[in-house]
């Protein structure tokens, strides 16, 4: 477990605010080239999970993202992320795309996953906020072009 996780999970979420702006602000100086993953789980009925992420805009909802470590696939990284925030498993994963765009300055090329989730969704309390299963023809408003666009991809 990296030391950040033994932090009291309110002093975790602050750190993670600060090193967000800290991060976007290296981004823009060092343009680095990043690789990412973004989850779109469905359950059993075809609702797919949306979270809110402690250190973005408290009121929106996003798919479950995240880095691939150095030596990491997409894959791999899609089932460590999805079981770090959320404690959901995979019982199937299939790739449904990339897309490449700016992140701050950063390159960010990111792999569109599709998974069909098991387990009890929670969130971790650190990282991710809240998490709610929703039908993907109703989702809130708050919820980002992109994500929108990669739940369509995932669906389809």
């Amino acid at each position: 477990m990296p030391l950040i996780g033994l932090l009291p999970a309110g002093v975790h979420r602050a750190v993670l605010r600060v090193a967000e702006q800290v991060r976007r602000r290296w981004w823009r100086l060092r343009k680095p080239t990043l690789r990412g993953v973004a989850i779109a789980a469905f359950d059993d009925r075809g609702r797919v999970l949306l979270v809110r992420h402690s250190y973005r805009m408290r009121d929106e909802w996003h798919l479950p993202t995240g880095g691939c470590r150095r030596g990491e696939e997409p894959m791999e990284a899609a089932l460590r992320e999805l079981a770090e925030e959320t404690g959901l498993r995979a019982r199937d994963v299939r790739e449904v795309g990339t897309d490449c765009f700016n992140l701050h300055g950063a390159t960010n090329n990111v792999t569109i996953l599709a998974i069909r989730a098991q387990g009890e969704a929670q969130a971790d309390g650190r990282e991710i906020r809240e998490i709610r299963w929703v039908d993907p023809a109703a989702l809130p408003p708050s919820v980002p072009q992109w994500a929108r666009g990669y739940i369509e991809q995932a669906a389809g």
